[in-house]
């Protein structure tokens, strides 16, 4: 927009032809216009790079055309990657899973979609929740067997162009301990010469689920035998 011919305004296809690249300063894929514009391919490192082109008069003069050469400085900036912190979700001692943490990050003040601007999260620090993993669509897979308690996981996004370019952010996770309710049993009927009742957890639920010895409730013991001599418990909660 600033160079001239012979004085007058340089314009492009009447006084000079279109511009070319002589150096490209290092910007690959770096593509001049017909109308003198220049265009910068996507995924180039985030610098400054000083780019050297070339135009010509015309008519051309005789034997060979005039040329000049000048300088233009292109500085590409990194994308601003914005991952915001996430509250807390709440999870039973059974695990679960929480939702996309991505749900309020940004990547230059637009939505982060994963697989189009940035990458899928990584964990950077568990925060102490053994087994959690992150899912393609940006969740999180809390595992059984955490203790209760208040969790702080730290997670990072990226840019799919300019992988560098990263934020961190944090979600929290409580896990509530597991909601045991053991419900009174009926009256068993027994002989004198003794027998077996039936498993008392059989209405016992934990987390709402029924209460199995093993893999959800251990051996059921006895607090109290109410006179009972020699009564015990068997595997089954019987």
């Amino acid at each position: 927009s600033n160079d001239t011919s012979n004085g007058a305004t340089a314009i492009i296809g009447t006084n000079i032809t279109a511009p070319t690249i002589s150096n490209n300063g290092g910007l690959t894929g770096l593509v001049a216009n017909p109308d003198g514009t220049l265009t910068v391919p996507n995924g180039t490192t985030p610098a400054s790079y000083t780019v050297t082109y070339e135009i010509c008069t015309l008519p051309a003069t005789t034997p060979t055309a005039t040329c000049d050469t000048a300088t233009v400085t292109i500085v590409v900036g990194a994308p601003v990657i914005d991952a915001g912190h996430d509250g807390p979700a709440n999870l039973p001692a059974t695990g679960g899973s929480v939702p996309t943490v991505v749900v309020n990050d940004t990547v230059d003040g637009a939505p982060a979609v994963i697989g189009t601007n940035i990458s899928v999260p990584t964990i950077s620090n568990n925060g102490g929740l053994s087994g959690l993993t992150v899912n393609a669509d940006g969740s999180l897979t809390v595992p059984a067997g955490n203790a209760p308690g208040s969790y702080t996981v730290t997670y990072q996004i990226c840019s799919t162009v300019v992988p560098a370019a990263c934020d961190t952010a944090t979600v929290g996770v409580t896990i509530g301990a597991p909601v045991i309710d053991a419900v009174n049993d009926p009256t068993t009927a027994l002989p004198a010469t003794g027998g077996s009742d039936p498993t008392v957890v059989a209405n016992d639920p934990v987390d709402s689920a029924p209460a199995i010895p093993g893999p959800r409730s251990s051996v059921p013991t006895i607090t109290n035998n109410g006179g009972l001599t020699g009564l015990i418990v068997n595997a089954d909660g019987s």
